[in-house]
């Protein structure tokens, strides 16, 4: 799925199955997965391609169709977001996706935070009315600079949970930002590192790794068999679990975790490969500074997300 860009047409080109021509017995993706995708690629200001290859005697797999069908009348209850719309003004990430147009503000709710409500920077302008659209009782509060948005998890929705905004001011011309979804530790905190990817830190340094923005990553120069990257949390901080999502699975094959403990680095975890979606827990640690010691790798490591809870 591409990444978000408002400055230019972009569309994402996929399959509704695993290749492009029909073959017998191909495995077709599931409407939620269908759904998730195309919500993803609106909320990055993006068109969808999906691709349905026909049959040779040029008919559609019945079980294709009703996926589009499926597709369709999920469509015709919640395609006014969808529609006609703008990416944004939140990015998507890991919690979702966003769009607008007008004076709307769509939310496609797809992974609620562990615990306690969805936190959305607040937007400027006044909220004036707030819709669960998928039904269901919603909760929205304004505090300070951010947004609450709460829905009980029985009314919580698959593919996604759509909530809309009416605000009063014209939605598409606010400038996008990224959403904090997983409340890590380390969310946009001072970051260094042993190598960064042809020294260009704006673009692929140590804070793209901890800022939830699924689009930015930390990335080291090719050949890079080892690296670390350093967090500062600010004050000592308990830190129990960590999640690394790597950018190219396989390149890491023997990491530590270390913390900043009676002015020496002491480990306190230890893995091996990492992949996407990598969490571990450990015992708990209190600690100022961790460090990502990647030990070995089978080429320049470059990481989405490091996070510590």
């Amino acid at each position: 799925i591409g990444g978000f860009n408002r400055t230019r047409p972009w569309e994402t080109c996929m399959t509704i199955a695993q290749q492009w021509a029909w073959k017998p017995g191909d495995v077709t993706k599931s409407r939620d997965e269908c759904l998730q995708t195309l919500l993803r690629v609106v909320g990055g200001d993006g068109n969808l391609l999906l691709n349905v290859g026909p049959r040779s005697d040029g008919t559609i797999e019945p079980e294709q169709v009703t996926r589009l069908q499926e597709m369709g009348a999920w469509l015709d209850r919640f395609g006014e977001g969808v529609y006609g719309t703008r990416g944004g003004p939140f990015k998507p990430g890991r919690w979702g996706a966003a769009t607008c147009k007008d004076r709307q503000v769509y939310l496609f709710i797809m992974n609620w935070p562990e615990s306690g409500p969805l936190r959305l920077p607040a937007l400027p302008g006044e909220v004036l009315r707030s819709d669960l659209l998928t039904g269901g009782l919603l909760q929205f509060t304004c505090a300070g600079k951010e947004w609450l948005v709460d829905v009980a998890p029985a009314a919580r929705q698959q593919p996604a949970t759509v909530v809309r905004l009416t605000m009063d001011c014209d939605t598409p011309t606010i400038e996008s930002m990224v959403v904090e979804w997983s409340q890590s530790k380390c969310f946009q905190k001072p970051a260094t590192a042993s190598n960064v990817f042809q020294g260009m830190a704006e673009t692929y340094g140590p804070g793209a790794a901890l800022d939830d923005d699924p689009d930015s990553r930390w990335a080291t120069d090719a050949g890079t068999a080892s690296a670390w990257l350093e967090v500062d949390l600010g004050e000592p901080t308990t830190i129990r679990q960590v999640r690394i999502d790597e950018a190219f699975e396989g390149r890491i094959r023997k990491f530590e975790l270390a913390a900043w403990r009676d002015d020496a680095w002491q480990a306190i975890f230890a893995g091996a490969a990492v992949g996407r979606e990598f969490r571990a827990t450990f015992p708990p640690v209190t600690t100022s500074r961790v460090r990502l010691n990647i030990l070995e790798a089978t080429e320049g490591p470059t990481i989405w997300e490091f996070q510590l809870f």
